[in-house]
């Protein structure tokens, strides 16, 4: 959904964005983009924000240096009078344009999402976030980071099958981890 509705309207700060010259508002335009990103995820407010560009596939800084360079080209031909065409970008614009990145988020079940906010919540005995490292080196409780959970689940999110089969596998692989991440944090509240 937020690549539907929210990110074609990014699209239209891009080039502002490129020309911004102050930090504050480069840094607060990041923020807003990321944050609406995390409410239309559900992700909770304090993800960082490698998880959240990783999962939204949304690099706007490069893509707005790519829109930068697309306009100049474009105002250049203008200028000459000629009409401007997608075979003059230079080669590697091109690929840029065209690269097919995984979507992390397709077939995703919000299972995902409880995994990754049950490591924000805050750990009952140490009062600091249940991060993967605090669970695993505080508590004995050893689960896999996103990166991992990504590779495993993205042989099940490329193969050709319906998208409600995908998405029960995807719960079966996930649903374990989080219930021994929330035995453990449980347990560490009953003690």
């Amino acid at each position: 959904m937020w690549q539907v509705l929210i990110q074609p309207l990014i699209e239209f700060i891009l080039p502002l964005y490129k020309w911004e010259p102050s930090c504050y508002n480069l840094r607060r335009a990041d923020s807003i983009i990321r944050s609406s990103f995390k409410l239309f995820s559900g992700l909770k407010p304090n993800t960082d924000n490698q998880t959240v560009d990783l999962l939204s596939g949304y690099d706007f800084k490069s893509r707005a240096t790519l829109m930068h360079h697309i306009s100049q080209e474009k105002w250049a031909y203008r200028k000459k009078g000629d009409r401007f065409q997608y075979e003059f970008l230079p080669q590697e614009v091109k690929e840029k344009l065209t690269t097919n990145k995984l979507n992390v988020c397709k077939r995703m079940p919000k299972e995902l999402i409880y995994y990754l906010n049950t490591t924000k919540s805050i750990c009952p005995i140490c009062k600091v976030p249940n991060s993967f490292c605090h669970l695993e080196t505080q508590h004995n409780c050893t689960l896999p980071n996103l990166g991992q959970v990504l590779k495993m689940i993205s042989p099940i999110q490329r193969a050709k099958m319906p998208r409600r089969e995908c998405l029960n596998m995807i719960k079966e692989l996930i649903m374990p981890l989080l219930l021994k991440m929330r035995k453990s944090i449980d347990g560490l509240r009953m003690n």
